[in-house]
This record gives C-alpha cells, structure tokens and sequence, in this order.
C-alpha cells in the first residue's frame, strides 16, 4: 500500500466518523434531512475504501458520487434552515420595534 492509499483511507474514515458520531450526538438537533444526508456521506466513505482499495471493483465508477449526494443533502437542509431562522429573527426583531414604537418607548 502506498502512502496515497493509506492517506486517502484515513480521511474517509475520519469524515465517516464524524458523520455517525454527529448524527448519534446530535440527533435531536439535527432534522430528517439532515441525518440521512450524513448517513449517505458516511455509507459513501466506506463504498469509496472499497474502491480504493481494489481499483478495478464495482465501486470504482460510482463511489465518489454517494458522499457528494449526501454533503449536498445535509448542505441543502442546512442552508434552508438557518436562512430560516434569519427570517424568523427579522421578523421578530420587526415586530418587537413596532410594538415598542406604539408604547412610545421608541
């Protein structure tokens, strides 16, 4: 094995790692969305070992592709709700301006 290879495992175990571990800890913070974008980035770290180790596999072709469709899904929901949460906080800070504009407190 060369070091390339042995570099390039241990990066995906790591990023799986932390995948199932963010998942397990964070479950209740985390939305449905997100736990199974993790999910599918940490089953396609271990697909692209596979494919790493044995270059002519049925892996090879495909690997890469799973853990991007799952970063991406985790990324999407993400964005979403933290957009989200921007819009809520506006909104309230909107209303909250109103109402002590009509107290005369403002």
């Amino acid at each position: 094995m060369t070091l390339f290879l042995l570099a390039r495992i241990g990066l995906l175990l790591v990023v799986a790692y932390y995948c199932i571990l963010k998942v397990t800890l964070l479950r209740d913070t985390l939305e449905a969305e997100e736990r199974h974008g993790l999910g599918i980035m940490a089953g396609g770290c271990i697909l692209t070992m596979a494919a790493a180790l044995d270059p002519t596999g049925p892996f090879e072709g495909w690997a890469a592709v799973v853990p991007a469709f799952g970063l991406f899904l985790f990324i999407r929901k993400r964005v979403n709700r933290d957009l989200a949460h921007l819009r809520r906080n506006a909104e309230q800070a909107r209303r909250s301006r109103d109402y002590l504009i009509r107290r005369g407190k403002l």
